[in-house]
């Protein structure tokens, strides 16, 4: 795992739930994003993750828990990554239903044929929406991985 090495950052945070809970180990925290007052959607929510330098990366992870925060829950999540925070490229979408636990999304360059894993200085998250029209997002931990763990 070796998310140590990234700069963690998100697009909100609610007092006491910012991003520090998804990198501490303990399931009962949380990052809480804070959408402005009249937000319907959750779509300016991220957690970016970036890297000093260039790595091949294998895997992301996150927990979620949709019987703990229901509306709070993401429902469809988009992975983002490139070189800069103005090169994100969409490499997935992921459509939850009402997960709880680990999700697991395997990182492969989307432009190789050969399947090679992701390289890339910065890795993000997006919600694109959340269960029962949810305005703000949890995520309980998040995990990054290289080929070798």
């Amino acid at each position: 795992e070796v998310g140590s090495m990234a700069l963690w950052s998100v697009s909100s945070f609610k007092r006491n739930m910012g991003v520090e809970n998804v990198r501490d180990n303990n399931l009962e925290t949380y990052w809480q994003s804070d959408a402005p007052q009249n937000a319907g959607h959750p779509s300016s929510h991220t957690l970016t993750i970036q890297f000093p330098r260039l790595l091949t990366l294998s895997q992301l992870s996150f927990y979620v828990s949709y019987t703990e925060d229901e509306s709070y829950t993401p429902k469809r999540v988009a992975i983002r990554a490139g070189s800069g925070p103005n090169e994100l490229s969409e490499m997935y979408i992921i459509n939850l239903d009402k997960p709880v636990g680990w999700i697991n999304i395997p990182l492969y360059n989307t432009d190789s044929e050969d399947r090679a894993f992701l390289r890339a200085h910065i890795v993000q998250l997006a919600v694109l929406a959340n269960h029962q029209n949810g305005k703000d997002s949890h995520f309980r931990e998040v995990r990054i991985y290289t080929p070798s763990g």
